[in-house]
């Protein structure tokens, strides 16, 4: 066997200890001498100083895109480690590495362990970390845990994330766009003819070889010129959410400042990505973002400036409390969306996550070496590889907050089972609402309707009805009465606020309106709360008239579009359209949800394959079958088996984020991730669509 194709099993745990000694060097003199299983360290200088500690994991699924080699995997665990230190106003001094590996990871070369190690090494050398020890274990994925331990003097502030004032700038210590830009070339292999070669190089440099600046928080802690701070490691608009959050402050941000990376204007254009989405949602950038009081700006800018170092002014702190919002060029101001935080949609290749780099390239070499032997492949095999189910799936994109309407929409497959007809009519019906201010794209359109359809079922008593004997006394003791509060809610907030302005102004008001309950987020099953607001409910039904009639609200309907839907809305909706909710039988939340926990996947795999075995017929009949990730919904198209010997599962899923279809595996789902179960039947959506012609576009 030649040296380059080893093994790590083959040369066992010592050897390869010695391998890290041999690339990494001594541990230095004021560690222990010797291959002791602990380390210790001398503070005696560093007496005067405060530990600043981070640990951050690298796992090869979830952080290491497929063009990046173990060389470059190692050296971003150390810089995404690091930044966290460092914008905290401390200098990293010592790293302690422990690292998980699968057996059969090549021993040499940029993909493998050599690699991750020089890799690792490179990243210390570069911000002066001196390597203390680790550990070594098996596991199935490449797994790197770095901890760094950075010092700061006891004199100095460290810096915090709850220190932002109203009035404060926000600073950023890079350019936006290029991280974005950079991973949707590599994860959707996305060719392009408006960038350059510089600029494409650019863009994805920033993924496999990102940076994080040293000096600006140090320097900005020393002088006291800096509140709070953060590293942008899940993107700008949940960095700066974190800061506001704690801070109890809201952040707008200035379009024109913002330093957009040349060629991310044009690439999003082309590619037809939200700009939004890579400016402020990109993740991995590791630039660091800081909050500098309004009377200590200036000097600040004018220190950075004048050393050449990047300092980008771009917007202020206000008193919105957890509202982030965008200031465009003609003074109209957007809040963005918080349910689009954090840029995780990355696209997940069907392929062994331990088979990377050289390992990949010898399997690759294996196939074409086995297909030249057995001649073409078969008409079949290729048939089966093109055969995808759901393919009729399609993409939609959202309005901001409506991804479980379109999540929805894009699972019952309008095109494909003849419910667009009945969409539309919907929306000819409404369209004297909106007059000339609607989209004329049908899938916005028809986000617009299934919001309408929600309001319909908590006005219209026969479909009430209908609705009760399909979910029984749920219906009317909790899903009616929480649909009503979060309807009446926003009414309340949108409609009777823009009258009371309007009244106002003309100096026509005799009185100042009672103020209406906040909302408490009231759950699936309350009860209590809607019961409360049924008096101001009906004030709400009796001042709302028939949609053909110009005084409906438009703006207070696109209000409730924005809201985030619950599960029991969705299932509503869904049954409108002829799919039945289908409960997991065993649900562990009241949900009828299904979800797996890291217990059931890795030492209870019966449990997990009864809710595999449960779920996938469904999805193979065409579901439909939504996934609420945390607070994003999703339409899943497809879950299958990655390789029939194992128990890892990939997902196929379309975003209404992105309206482009992703992937990822199974194991990367958090506990929190929910798939909610349907069945299509022709014949119940042929009966509930005579029934909302009679009910409701009869009217």
């Amino acid at each position: 066997m030649n040296a380059s194709e080893r093994k790590i099993d083959e040369l066992g745990e010592l050897k390869l200890i010695h391998l890290i000694a041999d690339i990494l060097g001594s541990l230095g003199s004021k560690t222990l001498p010797g291959e002791d299983d602990a380390v210790a360290v001398a503070f005696s200088d560093v007496n005067d100083s405060n530990l600043v500690i981070n640990n951050d994991m690298l796992v090869s699924t979830t952080d290491v895109p497929k063009q990046m080699n173990l060389f470059q995997a190692g050296r971003k665990s150390v810089v995404m480690t690091a930044s966290d230190v460092i914008v905290k106003g401390a200098r990293p001094k010592w790293a302690v590495v422990s690292l998980g590996l699968p057996k059969n990871l090549l021993v040499d070369g940029n993909y493998g362990f050599a690699g991750l190690i020089k890799g690792l090494k490179d990243g210390f050398d570069e911000y002066n970390i001196v390597y203390l020890g680790g550990d070594l274990n098996e596991s199935k994925e490449i797994i790197v845990s770095c901890t760094i331990i950075g010092v700061c003097p006891k004199s100095q502030k460290i810096i915090p994330r709850a220190g932002a004032k109203v009035g404060d700038s926000i600073v950023i210590t890079d350019e936006l766009g290029k991280t974005g830009c950079g991973f949707h070339i590599l994860l959707n292999k996305a060719d392009t003819k408006v960038l350059t070669t510089e600029q494409k190089t650019k863009f994805i440099d920033s993924v496999l070889k990102p940076s994080t600046p040293k000096d600006h928080a140090i320097i900005l802690a020393e002088k006291g010129w800096v509140n709070a701070s953060v590293d942008s490691s899940d993107g700008i608009q949940k960095s700066l959410f974190e800061i506001c959050k704690v801070s109890k402050v809201g952040a707008e941000l200035e379009f024109e400042k913002l330093p957009i990376s040349d060629g991310v204007r044009e690439f999003t254009s082309e590619q037809k990505i939200e700009l939004e989405d890579v400016l402020f949602r990109a993740g991995e950038e590791f630039l660091h973002v800081f909050i500098i009081p309004s009377d200590k700006i200036k000097a600040a800018k004018s220190f950075f400036e004048g050393k050449d170092y990047d300092f980008y002014k771009i917007g202020k702190i206000t008193a919105d409390i957890n509202q982030i919002s965008v200031k465009n060029k003609g003074g109209s101001i957007k809040t963005l969306d918080p349910q689009l935080m954090g840029y995780n949609h990355f696209l997940r290749e069907e392929e062994d996550s331990t088979d990377r780099g050289a390992n990949r390239e010898l399997k690759e070499k294996s196939t074409e070496a086995t297909q030249t032997k057995k001649g073409k492949k078969s008409a079949k095999a290729v048939q089966q590889k093109k055969t995808l189910i759901n393919n009729d799936m399609p993409g939609y994109h959202q309005y901001s907050g409506a991804c479980g309407l379109t999540s929805l929409l894009m699972a019952l497959k309008p095109e494909s089972r003849g419910i667009d007809k009945t969409l539309d009519e919907i929306w000819e019906y409404m369209i004297p609402i909106f007059g000339k201010h609607g989209r004329s794209s049908r899938p916005y359109n028809w986000q617009r309707v299934l919001e309408w359809l929600l309001f319909q079922i908590a006005r219209n008593t026969e479909l009430q009805k209908i609705m009760e004997k399909e979910f029984g006394s749920n219906f009317h003791e909790g899903m009616l009465p929480v649909l009503k509060y979060r309807i009446n809610d926003v009414y309340s907030k949108g409609f009777h606020k823009k009258k009371r302005n309007r009244q106002q102004s003309n100096k026509q008001s005799k009185g100042s309106p009672k103020k209406q309950p906040k909302n408490k987020n009231p759950s699936h099953n309350t009860k209590n709360q809607s019961e409360t607001n049924e008096n101001s409910q009906e004030e709400t039904n009796s001042k709302i008239k028939k949609p053909s009639e110009p005084e409906i609200d438009s703006g207070w309907l696109m209000k409730r579009v924005y809201v985030w839907k619950m599960d029991f809305e969705l299932e509503l909706l869904a049954f409108l359209f002829g799919c039945r909710f289908i409960p997991w039988p065993k649900t562990q939340d009241g949900t009828g949800a299904i979800f797996f926990d890291r217990i059931e996947l890795n030492k209870q795999p019966s449990i997990f394959h009864e809710k595999m075995d449960f779920m996938i017929p469904y999805i193979n009949k065409g579901g439909p079958v939504l996934c609420c990730a945390s607070v994003h919904w999703l339409a899943i198209k497809e879950i299958k088996q990655i390789k029939n010997s194992d128990s890892r599962y990939l997902i196929r899923y379309n975003d209404p984020a992105s309206a482009r279809e992703h992937r990822r595996t199974l194991n990367s789902l958090a506990s929190s991730e929910r798939f909610y179960i349907f069945e299509f039947d022709p014949e119940l959506l042929k009966k509930n669509e005579k029934i909302i012609k009679e009910l409701i576009l009869s009217v």
